[in-house]
């Protein structure tokens, strides 16, 4: 009998420190943290996410018409202001949706007929396994354009609205293509891999709750980051 009640306890013991070291190491190490340091191995994302605190839709200081002088705008943000990913009206946004005819199919296309093949997939060897031979010319290029068209990350529009305190008011932040897969075997994603900086002006005033004729107001001047590349990657 006190053998196994001795035998319970212990089974207790090795059931609680099991579940002591457990929890330990589940809330205390990251599921990256293992591995080498100095290195973030958290996955890149397909879209950039830059998060304003919230604010009401509306405060008594809000800019109004005149506040809102085009050149002068265009002045403040200068070398800043890059019309290619800004609008200034839904209209301007719907406009350039509808001018952005090309699908992802049509620009992997035009492409491949001014030759911008990616060097690492131009400069591959295509031996064959077991044997000292090599696939021909026309095998070799059917077979890069193939991968060519699989490793392809195309950025496409996406326009986020930031409201009435910026200018310009709509930005076309970009987002990378939303195919399954973009390797062979699967298993990779089309990644943001470069960005660049617009220019953008926020309305500032003193007192935010005062009208607008009571309260000293201006634009101050900041960068809002977009995606101009995407190249697959690892998950």
């Amino acid at each position: 009998m006190h053998q196994s009640k001795f035998k319970s306890i212990f089974a207790l013991f090795v059931v609680c420190c099991l579940s002591t070291v457990w929890q330990t190491s589940s809330e205390a190490l990251p599921p990256w943290k293992h591995l080498k340091g100095g290195v973030d191995q958290r996955p890149t994302r397909d879209k950039l996410k830059l998060k304003f605190p919230l604010e009401p839709t509306r405060y008594p200081s809000d800019p109004i018409e005149s506040d809102f002088d085009i050149e002068s705008l265009k002045r403040l943000l200068g070398e800043d202001y890059v019309p290619e990913y800004i609008a200034l009206t839904r209209e301007e946004v719907l406009e350039k949706k509808a001018n952005d005819t090309l699908s992802h199919e049509e620009d992997f296309m035009r492409k491949m007929l001014v030759k911008s093949m990616p060097e690492e997939i131009k400069n591959l060897d295509f031996k064959m396994p077991g044997m000292k031979r090599y696939l021909g010319p026309k095998a070799s290029k059917k077979l890069q354009l193939w991968l060519w068209q699989v490793s392809h990350c195309s950025v496409s529009q996406k326009w986020k609205n930031l409201g009435v305190r910026y200018w310009p008011h709509f930005i076309n932040v970009g987002r990378c293509s939303k195919k399954a897969t973009c390797s062979f075997p699967s298993g990779m994603k089309c990644r943001v891999s470069s960005t660049r900086k617009v220019g953008v002006l926020r309305w500032h005033c003193l007192e935010r709750f005062a009208q607008r004729n009571e309260t000293n107001c201006t634009w101050l001047k900041f960068e809002y980051p977009v995606i101009t590349e995407c190249k697959c990657a690892c998950l």
